[in-house]
């Protein structure tokens, strides 16, 4: 059996502790576990459809910018699934890298449907944009998850094997 672990990845120091803790559980039986890393672009171009863009319009997720924004910000994650996905390499650690599209929590919510464990860092690239901002998309997620939920600080305690029972 394969354990299932779903790695959320945005460019925070939060994130950056949850790839590391994710790293750490997953070294402990490499041969035992799989890793999907997900970065979700929040962003969507203006489709032209008034309708299908009012929400995004008026800040809810995804929120509509230029196409140009949209292409940089899937570029952005893109890189740093690719960086993720090259640490767990040299690690003997098997990583499937996804980007998805659309509001972050929901996404999140339906990828871990399909995994036992979802880790993610406490706060996220808001908190770092605008202090004090930040947290409602992971009040969100661990409402209404239905796999474990790990969330980092930024920065992880030492997690050793034979306290995570591997």
């Amino acid at each position: 059996m394969r354990y299932r672990l779903l790695l959320a990845l945005d460019h925070s120091v939060w994130s950056a502790a949850a790839a590391r803790a994710c790293l750490r559980v997953a070294s402990c039986a490499p041969d035992h576990v799989h890793v999907t890393a997900t970065h979700v672009v929040n962003v969507a171009p203006f489709s032209g459809h008034v309708l299908q863009d009012i929400a995004g319009m008026l800040g809810w997720e995804p929120v509509i910018v230029p196409q140009r924004v949209a292409e940089q910000v899937q570029h952005r994650g893109e890189r740093l699934l690719a960086g993720f996905a090259a640490e767990a390499a040299e690690l003997g650690v098997e990583v499937k890298a996804r980007v998805e599209h659309g509001a972050v929590a929901e996404r999140l919510v339906s990828l871990g449907a399909e995994a036992d464990l979802l880790i993610m860092g406490l706060r996220g690239d808001t908190e770092e944009s605008a202090p004090g901002q930040g947290g409602a998309t992971v009040e969100r997620l661990v409402r209404r998850a239905s796999c474990s939920v790990l969330l980092t600080g930024s920065s992880p305690v030492a997690l050793e094997p034979n306290r995570l029972g591997l």
